[in-house]
This record gives structure tokens, C-alpha cells and sequence, in this order.
């Protein structure tokens, strides 16, 4: 089964985003707040999915991305007004509101 990583800013909307992800079965093996954690949680993983918010206290989404490993997927949910209409390369974009 895919692991999956729920990282966003605000702890609420993370732990909302991992309780859908799991009363529909997917296994949420963390729950990050800050770029960092996300970076610490991936080392500790052979691959999964991060279900991402756009930008944490640390870093953006992209930062995530430049260091994430191939073995990972990432899962944007995020207004497309952050994107100035050009959704980013090498990610599946989920437009917010959902």
C-alpha cells in the first residue's frame, strides 16, 4: 500500500486532509507542518505520495519538490491563483476551494 505524507501549514487542515485520506483506507504514515519535517519524513521512507499544501513557515511546496526523491509523488492542493494560471511541471495540482 502507498504511504502518504499530509503536509500543510496550519495543523487543522492537515489533520482534516489525513482523516479523509483515511476513513476512505489510504495509510497516512505522517503529518507535517513544516517543510523540514517533510524533508526528515521522506528520509525515512522508500517512496509514497506527499499530499501538500502550497507554502509552509520554512519553505514552498517546490522546495519539497527540488529534494524529493523520485520514488515520491506530490499532490498540490492549492488555489490556482498561486500559479498565475500555469499549473507547476511534475505534480498533480488539486485547485482549491475543494
Amino acid at each position: 500500500m502507498t504511504k502518504i505524507i499530509v503536509a500543510f501549514s496550519k495543523p487543522g487542515d492537515a489533520k482534516n486532509i489525513k482523516n479523509i485520506l483515511m476513513r476512505s483506507g489510504f495509510q497516512v504514515v505522517a503529518v507535517c507542518t513544516s517543510g523540514g519535517q517533510v524533508l526528515t519524513c521522506m528520509e525515512d521512507l522508500n517512496g509514497g505520495i506527499i499530499v501538500s499544501g502550497y507554502r509552509f513557515e520554512d519553505m514552498l511546496y517546490r522546495d519539497i519538490l527540488e529534494y524529493m526523491p523520485k520514488e515520491f509523488e506530490m499532490l498540490l492542493v492549492a488555489s490556482p491563483n498561486r500559479f498565475g494560471g500555469m499549473m507547476p511541471q511534475g505534480i498533480v495540482c488539486l485547485p482549491m476551494p475543494i
